[in-house]
């Protein structure tokens, strides 16, 4: 599957929405009920690779995925959970003004925010992954869907976090 956020409005390829939709019109013709797992998956491939914005953009797809379940199912009879089965080691860097771009730089409100080499540093980054070499990044366009955010701990690839996930439920 291709990224959302390399999606062509020429392509046939369906959305996850899409698949969502086609499948449950096909099995809530079983009068027994029915199981499905939707996966985000590509979520998952576009961290591994430091990649934030085709990682949100993908999440935005699971979430219009989400949304499509609950249009066309009822609570009354269809139990919902939303998951994941690990967290990244993807976080927001402190301190960003309100509004600020979240693939931006960080617009630093004074010096003392500033890091000691004075260089801009992105909203979003990765504790480790590929592209770990401080850069100056005056200047480069980081809301590209091909900008990678460097990983502070250099390694071939991006990988997961510790911390407990949420499981949400509804039905």
């Amino acid at each position: 599957m291709s990224y959302e956020a390399d999606r062509l409005p020429s392509s046939v390829e369906p959305t996850l929405t899409e698949m969502t939709e086609k499948a449950i019109q096909i099995l809530k013709k079983n009068p027994k009920g029915y199981f499905l797992l939707i996966e985000g998956g590509r979520i998952d491939h576009s961290h591994h690779e430091n990649g934030a914005k085709r990682a949100l953009e993908e999440v935005v797809e699971f979430d219009n995925a989400v949304a499509k379940v609950n249009e066309l199912t009822s609570p009354e009879n269809t139990l919902t959970v939303v998951t994941a089965d690990h967290s990244h080691v993807f976080a927001i860097a402190g301190y960003p003004t309100r509004g600020n771009n979240i693939l931006g730089l960080v617009d630093s409100v004074s010096n003392s925010e500033l890091p000691e080499d004075k260089m801009p540093y992105l909203t979003l980054g990765y504790l480790n992954g590929p592209y770990s070499e401080r850069v100056n990044l005056t200047g480069v366009d980081t809301t590209t869907n091909n900008f990678r955010q460097p990983g502070c701990i250099q390694m071939s690839y991006e990988t997961h976090g510790g911390e407990d996930v949420i499981i949400y439920g509804k039905g």
